[in-house]
């Protein structure tokens, strides 16, 4: 999982060096952009999906687990955000603008904040139809409701989002609830995968996350195959229909968008299971890891590279981007490295004493 984790982080990196650097180059964006955005619904459904996990396979401990997770949700909400924020700064122009922005880290905080409880009070599948609905209700309240005032669409768009990404406030942001749905259904698979750990079924863990993978690639395609026969029967689809199956709909996360990134992150996932033992896997899987292990730290200093180096400083020329990016995913990789052992030697400190 902390390799999947790894890999999430990879593309997060990859999405951020692309929002500032490709756009100050004006280099074209479609491709780079297309793969980047997996980013957000690896990371949220593989959050999830270990949250589910550490439930079924720590039992008891699973109370010491759910208030590491709970002060790492608090941190993210006040402290981190702060960081956070003034790292936006030199991208976004000032400290004033950088306050319309809603981070990503917004919603993954209030996940892992209301994640351990809800696996305490609601089994998986009451998780994922919750989940379910609060998803569902977000996009009723997303197309339904049109605010009047600047609070209420402040509101609206920091908890379910905005319409046609019209925001009367926010420069950008990550509405927090339909992401939370979504976070519950990862933690519902999660518990199921726990489960198949706990009984030692490895191999009906792996065809269950080869079939989830799969499932949710299966459920994009034929939702935007729905989508493709309105157009072709109407002649044009109607703009919810539109907006709510589109691929490229990420704020908020629309089913067809997210459905095919998780479904390649769980294909991910089982390859990297399936071909652990391969020498070029087992490599890549030790070292992503570093960064699965770490991605609260290694959230919060990417931001300072991308969203405040690379927003300063123009790295030219922009045919070396490639060059860039992996240097600065380098160079992240070590601090997270050097943070890591710095723990674990600080552990064993106060083990001595």
């Amino acid at each position: 999982m902390d390799a999947v984790r790894g890999t999430a982080m990879l593309f997060v990196f990859l999405s951020h060096f692309v929002e500032v650097y490709f756009k100050r180059h004006q280099i074209p964006l479609d491709l780079a952009y297309a793969i980047a955005m997996i980013a957000s619904p690896a990371f949220i459904s593989i959050s999830g999906a270990i949250m589910g996990i550490l439930y079924r396979t720590r039992g008891e401990r699973f109370h010491q687990t759910r208030w590491r997770f709970i002060r790492r949700g608090l941190f993210l909400l006040t402290l981190g955000r702060v960081l956070i924020l003034i790292a936006h700064i030199p991208l976004a122009g000032g400290w004033k603008e950088a306050l319309r922005w809603g981070f990503m880290t917004d919603a993954i905080g209030l996940c892992i904040l209301l994640g351990p409880i809800a696996m305490e009070a609601l089994r998986g599948h009451q998780r994922a139809l919750l989940g379910l609905a609060v998803y569902a209700f977000s996009w009723i309240v997303i197309m339904a409701w049109t605010p009047a005032g600047l609070v209420a669409g402040v509101v609206k768009e920091f908890l379910f989002g905005p319409f046609l990404l019209v925001s009367p406030f926010f420069t950008d942001v990550f509405p927090l609830l339909p992401w939370l749905g979504l976070y519950l259904i990862g933690t519902s698979v999660g518990e199921l995968l726990g489960n198949f750990l706990v009984e030692g079924k490895h191999e009906k863990l792996m065809r269950t996350t080869l079939l989830t993978g799969l499932i949710a690639l299966a459920s994009s395609i034929a939702l935007l195959g729905f989508r493709t026969l309105q157009e072709k029967v109407l002649g044009v689809a109607s703009i919810e229909v539109h907006l709510l199956l589109s691929p490229l709909q990420k704020l908020p996360p629309g089913p067809v968008y997210f459905l095919f990134y998780a479904g390649c992150t769980f294909l991910l996932l089982w390859a990297l299971i399936r071909f652990q033992h391969i020498l070029p896997v087992e490599k890549y899987s030790s070292i992503v890891e570093v960064l699965g292990r770490n991605s609260l730290f290694v959230f919060i200093i990417q931001y300072f590279v991308y969203f405040s180096l690379f927003a300063v400083v123009a790295f030219g020329p922009k045919f070396l981007w490639p060059i860039y990016f992996v240097l600065s995913a380098m160079a992240i990789w070590a601090v997270a490295y050097l943070w890591e052992r710095g723990k674990v030697r600080w552990h064993l400190v106060r083990v001595a004493r």
